[in-house]
């Protein structure tokens, strides 16, 4: 995924904040995945989620630490980011993100 970029994956997200956001959007994520309604109710607009082979909708979480802008250009993160998600989504199955 680093594309050039130096990264690393990492067990550990962090302290405090980052281990709660972190924790916090995975166990929204396991709720929402767990109760989520069949993409053919109405009430559910299947194209902003993706679907998973059961016809429920699957969120997924990621977090990411980035280094302050001084240590790496807004630029050089940006680019690393949109890399990030294309990987991503050619990894979920779905089409290049739009730029």
């Amino acid at each position: 995924v680093s594309r050039g970029h130096p990264s690393k994956l990492s067990g550990d997200p962090g302290r405090f904040v980052c281990n709660y956001t972190y924790c916090y959007s995975l166990d929204k994520c396991r709720r929402f995945n767990a109760t989520a309604p069949t993409t053919s109710d109405s009430s559910l607009d299947a194209c902003t989620i993706g679907a998973n082979k059961t016809d429920r909708p699957t969120l997924y979480s990621i977090f990411v630490h980035v280094p302050l802008f001084q240590i790496s250009g807004f630029e050089e993160q940006l680019e690393f980011v949109v890399g990030l998600m294309d990987e991503i989504s050619m990894q979920l199955g779905a089409n290049s993100i739009d730029r």
